[in-house]
């Protein structure tokens, strides 16, 4: 008996050592496929955009956001096609401006004393999403969101992304960031 405890340990952890893992994936694909879709908007004549929403957190625990369209919606990032300036190449990239609220402003509904929800609608910060869906010299490289804090100044936080399951994710600093895109169309209507 004693001899089959060890071993059937051992061989519960090397099945465990073969367990597969998670693990950050480039978003070459998801990306090139969104570009691919604006260039052939496949769904003809219309509107084409990327719903967009971000959640953050920090791992100081001092507040978490959560970031979507000025009207409850989700935010649309609009496509700006790759350009060519005389020599020099820039590559398509996704941007749009997002309404971000902060766990840490917190508020009491109809004027109550006491402000124990998180999340305070009046008191939002504006940020511009920039991804980029290309590589070049003068242009961030594929994959890298930059925020732009619209209400602090235009001051930018860059982070290169990964994708996985739908999602991007990235980090800066001791923030976490973690974004879904999703394809949007509306026909035009006559």
């Amino acid at each position: 008996m004693r001899f089959f405890a060890p071993l059937a340990i051992s061989a519960a952890l090397i099945a465990l050592s073969f367990t597969p893992h998670a693990s950050a994936q480039s978003c070459d694909s998801m990306l090139n496929d969104i570009d691919n879709w604006f260039i052939t908007q496949p769904n003809g004549p219309g509107n084409y955009s990327i719903a967009f929403t971000m959640v953050t957190n920090r791992s100081d625990g001092k507040y978490a956001s959560y970031s979507e369209g000025n009207s409850g919606s989700p935010a649309e990032l609009f496509y700006h096609p790759a350009s060519r300036v005389g020599l020099f190449w820039f590559p398509a990239y996704l941007q749009g401006t997002v309404r971000q609220y902060f766990s840490d402003r917190r508020w009491a509904p109809s004027g109550g004393l006491f402000a124990v929800n998180p999340f305070d609608p009046g008191r939002t910060d504006q940020t511009q999403v920039t991804i980029s869906l290309g590589s070049s010299i003068f242009g961030s490289p594929e994959g890298e969101v930059t925020l732009t804090l619209l209400s602090w100044g235009n001051s930018q936080v860059s982070f290169p992304a990964s994708c996985q399951d739908g999602l991007m994710y990235g980090f800066n600093g001791n923030t976490m960031f973690v974004m879904s895109l999703n394809k949007q169309y509306f026909p035009i209507i006559p």
